[in-house]
């Protein structure tokens, strides 16, 4: 797989390095806006419709790209925070009383928060694992071109972990 991507894009990491890039700013809201939006879809109200949706995502993301630094730490947390902004604005946008999503509807609230708080505990790699394979259904051979790990076994391995990690996290919250 290497270190290009199809179509000779650069893996994230990369665009993250060249965030002052309008071409780099494009790559990654164009490479992230439909699992985002899959993503709030699940986690908001049935009455929020789809063009606020996709609103919140756009400005989620573009909030999430003009925030970040290029620090180590605050790249390899990019998907989390993607999640974190656009769930903000959703929850924001979202009128009071309205109805819940099929996901909210079938899994308490408290189980939800639960699990975000579990994932908030997790290490940022863990975590980016989980919300990266997870939340945005993003395939290994994506997430291994879109992490710049060339092998997907690690991809795998690592997944394998966080998510033993989240469900250990989960189950002692029960107890």
């Amino acid at each position: 797989m290497g270190s290009k991507e199809r179509g000779g894009e650069s893996p994230t990491r990369s665009l993250l390095d060249r965030l002052g890039s309008d071409a780099a700013r494009s790559v990654l809201v164009a490479r992230y806006f439909e699992p985002l939006c899959r993503w709030a879809r699940l986690r908001s109200s049935t009455d929020c419709a789809p063009e606020l949706i996709e609103r919140c995502v756009r400005q989620g993301l573009h909030q999430t790209i003009d925030e970040l630094s290029l620090s180590p730490s605050e790249r390899s947390a990019f998907h989390w925070r993607l999640r974190e902004a656009v769930q903000e604005r959703v929850r924001r946008a979202t009128p009071r009383g309205a109805t819940p999503s099929a996901l909210a509807a079938s899994i308490s609230e408290s189980a939800l928060a639960r699990y975000d708080d579990a994932l908030r505990q997790m290490s940022e790699a863990d975590r980016e694992m989980v919300v990266t394979r997870i939340e945005l259904g993003f395939s290994r051979e994506q997430m291994a071109e879109l992490l710049g790990v060339p092998d997907k076994d690690e991809i795998d391995a690592a997944t394998s972990a966080a998510l033993v990690d989240l469900a250990r996290r989960l189950g002692d919250d029960a107890a």
